[in-house]
């Protein structure tokens, strides 16, 4: 059904998921399905972090409750999410980049409702870039109502989902640097991200911009723990 969607989407300009004319990649009804995904639906949230929490007063393993490095992950890497990252990043719908681009302007607006804050994509790798020839996050980013600048510049060769987690904890502080020259100086900024496994590649990235008011926001992943074992 999905493979039908998909052809009728690329001749009709249809709903990449259920098929239906939609004139954009997404039916209103499939947003919904997929605003219905996020976490807000079901939990709470550490008012620390951000992280997702069962319910209120319920320890966050990320924070502790003291706040310091804020990541709002928005839904599970599950579901009609899952596709439509996959979709973007592996079958090359630069078009999905727009409806998803909408769950981030949400969320950013949340984090800072009063200063507009500068959106800095995390980079893709080398490899998952050549591959699909572009970078996921910097599409996203230039569709969202905010300034972006692309301040982070990925170092070494590490490619995340080929490293299991202890991997990713260890190269953690090794994957990006960062021209803080180009922000502008009074004003937050906010990490994007697709998906998140340990959290170490956006906790890298965060880590560049310390010193800053600042926070990352993650469309896809479980809630996070604290990388305790990165040192």
């Amino acid at each position: 059904m999905r493979r039908t969607a998909i052809i009728s989407s690329f001749l009709l300009d249809s709903c990449c998921v259920c098929g239906k004319a939609s004139g954009g990649p997404l039916c209103p009804g499939c947003l919904d399905r997929v605003k219905g995904e996020l976490y807000d639906n079901f939990f709470t949230r550490c008012p620390a972090c951000s992280n997702p929490l069962p319910w209120e007063d319920f320890p966050c393993r990320f924070c502790g409750g003291v706040g310091g490095t804020r990541v709002m992950v928005l839904s599970p890497f599950a579901g009609l999410t899952r596709y439509l990252i996959e979709e973007l990043k592996y079958t090359g719908k630069r078009e999905i980049a727009s409806p998803l681009a909408t769950l981030y302007t949400r969320a950013v607006r949340a984090l800072f409702p009063l200063s507009p804050p500068v959106i800095v994509p995390i980079p893709a790798s080398y490899q998952g870039r050549r591959k699909r020839g572009f970078d996921q996050m910097k599409l996203i980013a230039s569709q969202m109502p905010f300034d972006t600048v692309c301040a982070l510049k990925r170092i070494g060769g590490y490619q995340q989902k080929r490293l299991d987690r202890q991997a990713r904890l260890q190269v953690a502080g090794k994957m990006f640097s960062v021209d803080l020259s180009v922000l502008p100086p009074e004003r937050p900024v906010v990490v994007i991200d697709d998906v998140v496994t340990t959290g170490a590649s956006v906790i890298s990235a965060l880590d560049c911009l310390k010193g800053r008011q600042c926070a990352a926001v993650v469309l896809a992943g479980f809630p996070l723990k604290a990388l305790t074992d990165r040192n």
